[in-house]
């Protein structure tokens, strides 16, 4: 890949305007690798800051024959700060946002998630990916308040009897909106890993 200034994606709210995704600025790590005087060097050094990393993966980043190569993408600012600190020339920060999930588990199946890159790949996110891609704020008829109680009494009821899963809707009996909408077990948007 290669450095690309991403527009902030935009923010999807429930109906009464509580936000529910939105994006952080972040700065992500890349290396120029033919500006970098002394791979070992640099490689021992951003294990100090990044430990899981491993020294040879480190190592075969900083010695590609190409001038792009990501390091790290979403840095915390502790991370940031730390490896601006070191000084070595060839390091280089990109400006990104990082989608964030305010509540959790609490809307993951409808909300979905978006990827590192920014692209909706499940659920709302993926559905309205053109407008949240362009900066504009998507919002929904679902009521976070409402979907927090259903929440609340489905896992209370898939506890009692011992359920593998719950789902549950509640509908506004005029329109048809869809106020509340889980589905158990869930996941957190903010680590779907």
């Amino acid at each position: 890949g290669e450095a690309v200034q991403t527009a902030r994606r935009g923010d999807i709210v429930d109906r009464n305007g509580i936000i529910v995704a939105t994006s952080l600025p972040t700065a992500s790590l890349y290396a120029d690798p033919k500006e970098i005087i002394d791979p070992v060097g640099a490689a021992q050094a951003l294990r100090e800051v990044f430990p899981a990393m491993e020294r040879s993966a480190l190592l075969a980043k900083l010695t590609q024959a190409s001038r792009f190569v990501w390091i790290k993408r979403n840095l915390r600012p502790e991370e940031h700060f730390a490896v601006n600190r070191l000084g070595i020339p060839g390091l280089k920060f990109q400006p990104e946002y990082r989608r964030v999930y305010p509540h959790g588990r609490e809307a993951a199946h409808v909300l979905g998630l978006a990827n590192i890159d920014g692209q909706g790949i499940a659920g709302i996110e993926q559905q309205y990916n053109g407008l949240l891609s362009n900066s504009e704020t998507v919002r929904l008829a679902l009521d976070m308040r409402v979907q927090h109680m259903l929440r609340e009494e489905l896992g209370a009821a898939q506890k009692e009897f011992r359920a593998i899963g719950a789902a549950g809707l509640v509908l506004d009996a005029e329109t048809g909106a869809v106020i509340a909408m889980v589905s158990l077990p869930d996941f957190d948007p903010n680590n779907p890993a």
